[in-house]
């Protein structure tokens, strides 16, 4: 296990992820479809490149979305890069069908495109039952990209992808060809939390976490700041707050530094449609208290504007 890996990865660590991800996400995952990569910003790299060698065209992406890997990966290899709005629904499905769009993020339709899937955030799922994976219902329509980044480190640099059959050779080889493989024994490691059960425990120690920080936010911005509506906050480690129109949002990310609060603006996110200001709030790695005091600065930075 300490020479050279297949381009797919260390086969343990595929197979503990297949039955893991089936079993947990309701994928239809096997693990000669899995491609282990360098995190999950080297693996979308690797798939558009892929997908440019195979004549894909165009690339449609959610507008505003987290597309800071996916869009310059897709302008290096001549992909055009389509920004599509979302609502309060997700993705407007009237406005991508209009795209012509090869590969879409998060679509499912039946135009032959490939849907990639980035599932970055649901084991972490607060008021309701989690969703299953698209991947699921269109096994040769759907890559599914996840990562350890959320669940455990984004040090370990440890992404997969679940490929459709007839892609998953390609992929495996661009991965090859990119860095001669993952480093084994990170993979190995892993293979070993998943299979002994330690993963399911952690994630079940870290939700309660997660979730009293999220309701810990919530609680604060409505106690200091009740008129920014937060949404979608039932998953995931951060949430979206819109801004009125009279406050101009990199004036308020930045005066909020320059008090030692971190949030971001949605704008950079943004790819070709405009659209409101807003706030991402991210709350993993910050306790209650803190919590609170950065919303008592934050409010007292938007009151002197």
């Amino acid at each position: 296990m300490f020479g050279y890996l297949a381009g797919s990865g260390a086969p343990q660590l595929r197979t503990a992820l297949a039955d893991y991800l089936n079993r947990v996400r309701g994928t239809l995952a096997q693990p000669d479809q899995i491609v282990i990569c360098t995190g999950y910003a080297q693996g979308i790299a690797l798939l558009v490149g892929v997908l440019a060698a195979a004549g894909a065209k165009r690339l449609a992406l959610e507008d505003p979305s987290s597309g800071d890997d996916a869009l310059p990966a897709a302008r290096a290899v001549g992909l055009k890069v389509i920004g599509v709005p979302v609502d309060c629904d997700g993705i407007r499905v009237n406005v991508l069908r209009e795209t012509g769009a090869d590969a879409v993020i998060r679509w499912a339709t039946e135009c032959g495109a490939v849907i990639i899937e980035d599932d970055y955030d649901a084991e972490y799922r607060y008021d309701r039952t989690p969703v299953g994976a698209l991947q699921g219902l269109a096994p040769d329509r759907v890559v599914y990209a996840g990562s350890a980044s959320k669940t455990l480190a984004p040090g370990l640099r440890l992404g997969w992808f679940v490929m459709p059959g007839h892609l998953a050779e390609p992929m495996a080889a661009a991965k090859i060809a990119a860095d001669r493989g993952s480093p084994a024994l990170e993979q190995l490691a892993l293979a070993d939390l998943i299979m002994r059960g330690e993963l399911d425990r952690h994630l079940r120690r870290m939700r309660p976490v997660y979730r009293r920080r999220r309701d810990a936010l919530l609680a604060a911005l409505a106690r200091r700041l009740p008129w920014l509506e937060p949404t979608r906050v039932a998953a995931g480690l951060h949430l979206v707050t819109w801004l009125p129109p009279h406050l101009d949002e990199a004036a308020v990310v930045d005066a909020a530094a320059y008090a030692g609060v971190g949030i971001e603006g949605v704008t950079p996110y943004r790819i070709s449609h405009p659209g409101p200001g807003g706030l991402i709030f991210g709350y993993a790695t910050v306790n209650e208290q803190a919590i609170a005091e950065g919303v008592d600065i934050l409010a007292r930075v938007i009151g002197e504007r």
